[in-house]
């Protein structure tokens, strides 16, 4: 039973049991000790094992500031950065703005730019180079809000109300960024701000230059 001022209702729990059902079959449970929904006695010794969580281990990355790239950097590499797909269909509005250099470590640098605006969104694309600028840009997202420390972060909001979210998250490992997030909050159902609740749907240990397990932050 659930209840809001000045009304209750009951909310089926059929569909839930369809998806835990279709979870023990998946998994190989209906009818061992470990089922969701159909216990019983046979031995688990068929259930698939859990696949193991993916190690990221985070590089140190410089502290060196970043800083606009100069008029003909920028010029030299603009045409460089647009050959690629997802570039070319989600920045075709504003890219390219102002180019933006941030070191990693003594190879390479991150390069980005402002890539699109919405109503209460923005996005950023990222590349990964060598310092010299001469190499082949390797395309992250073109989705970014923030970076720092060897982190690139986003995070959007479903609507304007904030009652739902996504985001993601890439780990620089001194070779290439590295997915090691990616969640959301569920359907946009305005019970509250920043969203109901958090469901992962990418999971992995990153461990940072020092051996600290680092995932939660």
């Amino acid at each position: 039973m659930f209840g809001g001022d000045p009304e209750s209702f009951t909310l089926s729990g059929k569909g839930i049991s369809a998806v835990l059902l279709k979870m023990d079959e998946f998994q190989g449970r209906i009818g061992m000790p470990g089922a969701l929904i159909r216990k019983g006695g046979k031995p688990e010794t068929s259930v698939l094992p859990p696949l193991p969580v993916p190690v990221i281990r985070m590089a140190k990355v410089s502290d060196a500031p970043s800083r606009n790239l100069t008029e003909s950097e920028a010029a030299a590499l603009k045409p460089l950065l647009w050959q690629n797909k997802e570039v070319e269909e989600n920045c075709a509005d504003i890219f390219p703005g102002t180019l933006t250099l941030t070191p990693l470590d003594e190879g390479c640098v991150l390069i980005s730019t402002q890539c699109w605006v919405a109503a209460y969104n923005d996005g950023s694309a990222y590349w990964v180079m060598d310092n010299a600028l001469k190499g082949k840009p390797e395309f992250v997202t073109s989705d970014g809000s923030d970076y720092g420390g060897g982190v690139i972060y986003a995070s959007h909001k479903g609507r304007g109300l904030g009652d739902c979210w996504d985001g993601r998250k890439w780990v620089w490992d001194g070779r290439e960024f590295r997915q090691s997030s990616e969640w959301h909050t569920g359907m946009c159902r305005g019970i509250r701000a920043g969203g109901a609740w958090h469901l992962p749907t990418l999971v992995t240990r990153v461990i940072d230059e020092n051996g600290k397990d680092i995932s939660s932050e």
